[in-house]
């Protein structure tokens, strides 16, 4: 009955999902993966590292670039189709305008690493995995009562 299940572990969550179509599979994980990362969003968001030289902030403007801030984003791929088929949810930022954020986050030899986005990791790691527990239950028990 869906009102008692209850995800403890990956083997009853897998055996959950078996008996679902693989397309609705993907939608469960997904919806519950990105309600999940929210918090992660939030505070890498919130963290990111800005520019607060007049200098370095026209010359990101003149070249048509967005804050870091403000390009960060939630989004979903899933792997190749088929029996393997795998799914992930990214953090961070997708431009090729921005390619400079993983420099400031691992550092050079030039720049000292920032870290924010590992340090925001580590801080919701736990609010993550609740918020992804409850969210695959709700999902997975609507689905069984609706089929939708």
């Amino acid at each position: 009955m869906a009102d008692d299940f209850e995800v403890k572990g990956l083997k009853e969550l897998d055996e959950k999902l078996d008996g679902l179509a693989a397309d609705m599979q993907w939608k469960i994980l997904k919806s519950a993966g990105m309600n999940a990362t929210k918090p992660l969003l939030d505070e890498v968001k919130a963290t990111t590292p800005r520019a607060t030289d007049d200098k370095a902030i026209a010359a990101r403007e003149k070249k048509g670039r967005k804050p870091l801030h403000e390009v960060m984003r939630r989004w979903s791929e899933s792997g190749e189709k088929g029996e393997d088929d795998i799914g992930w949810i990214h953090v961070g930022h997708r431009s090729k305008k921005h390619w400079w954020a993983v420099m400031l986050e691992e550092g050079t030899d030039k720049i000292t690493p920032r870290g924010w986005m590992r340090r925001a990791m580590d801080n919701n790691v736990n609010t993550i995995l609740k918020r992804l527990t409850i969210a695959l239950q709700k999902r997975i028990a609507k689905f069984e009562k609706t089929g939708k």
